[in-house]
């Protein structure tokens, strides 16, 4: 199981170096087309949140994990990328993976795996908050996205 999430998590990582080119464009055309969630950020957070693919309810079953991209649009000159957390009540079969982004790019990246093991079975919230991008110094306080999993056993 771990294989099979390092491999994909390595594959991801060496399509993202070889196409950094082109990451800006993929992502303005994917958001375009609708198949990016646009969530409602915080008051004064100032800057668009997506995520893909743009459900709010994921189904899966024990040792079948799933990833969903999270995207916050910064400002051009933004000297730091956001920092992004878990936040409660999110389960501990959840964690997040930094994605690179090509400098000058005006986007912060998150891959957040959602991998639930053997008695994970039930229905789950995941919340991610983040700081504005450039601000380091903010604190990660309200949750940006929240997403629902329901976990099915494995037969």
């Amino acid at each position: 199981m771990k294989v099979v999430i390092v491999a994909l998590l390595a594959m991801f990582f060496l399509v993202c170096r070889a196409e950094t080119g082109k990451m800006a464009d993929s992502g303005a055309r994917a958001s375009a087309t609708g198949s990016y969630r646009t969530a409602q950020a915080p008051p004064n957070y100032g800057a668009p949140v997506n995520w893909f693919p743009s459900k709010e309810l994921y189904v899966t079953k024990e040792n079948d994990p799933l990833f969903v991209l999270v995207t916050i649009t910064c400002e051009a000159d933004s000297p730091n990328e956001a920092r992004f957390e878990l936040l409660q009540p999110t389960p501990g079969f959840v964690s997040l993976v930094p994605v690179c982004s090509p400098p000058g790019t005006p986007f912060a990246k998150i891959l957040v795996v959602i991998a639930p093991g053997q008695g994970d079975a039930g229905k789950h919230e995941v919340s991610l908050g983040s700081t504005r991008c450039g601000h380091p110094e903010d604190s990660v306080r309200n949750p940006i996205v929240r997403l629902f999993v329901k976990v099915k056993k494995a037969r």
